[in-house]
């Protein structure tokens, strides 16, 4: 959290710095107490994770190069065409955004929103885009009995699930 806090320091952390300070120290002291009344079972939890640094290492390794790769292209890497450059692909960039609850009105990252990203990679078949993007729209629908944090949980798990980095 703390090297969180330093990377993003906008970030909103309710509790910050107390609440990770607290855990730390809790950690601590839980581990202190397991030292003194069990040595032997205090230590296997170091040496678990010991032997999983060489594998860890060699697996960020690959993970660190592709992430430092993604940083220097563009989202997608197809020919995307700029939303106002044709009047079909407006109208239904427009339908399909009025599918979605108030809250998505305005992109996360803007600095992208006419040029890139997963809605951009649909330009060259404004039918798709619509179809594709107003389906997740209706399953967003705020009259649906799920809340939008548990919208936001299953299109996490989702994405996780499927390895999607968006």
């Amino acid at each position: 959290m703390f090297v969180l806090k330093e990377r993003a320091p906008g970030l909103h952390v309710t509790g910050y710095p107390y609440t990770p300070t607290g855990f730390l120290v809790m950690t601590v002291v839980l581990m202190a107490l397991l030292a003194i009344n069990n040595p032997l079972q205090a230590a296997l939890g170091p040496a678990i994770v010991a032997a999983g640094l060489p594998v860890y290492r060699r697996v960020r390794g690959r993970v660190g190069a592709g992430a430092r790769l993604l940083e220097r292209i563009d989202m997608t890497w197809i020919r995307v065409v700029p939303f106002d450059a044709d009047e079909e692909l407006q109208r239904a960039r427009e339908a399909q955004k009025k599918l979605y609850p108030i809250e998505y009105a305005h992109p996360t990252h803007p600095q992208h929103a006419e040029t890139e990203g997963i809605v951009a990679s649909h330009s060259l078949i404004p039918d798709a885009l619509y179809h594709a993007f107003a389906a997740f729209g209706a399953m967003m629908a705020p009259d649906l009995p799920l809340s939008r944090r548990q919208h936001e949980m299953i299109t996490t798990v989702v994405s996780a699930l499927n390895r999607c980095k968006y």
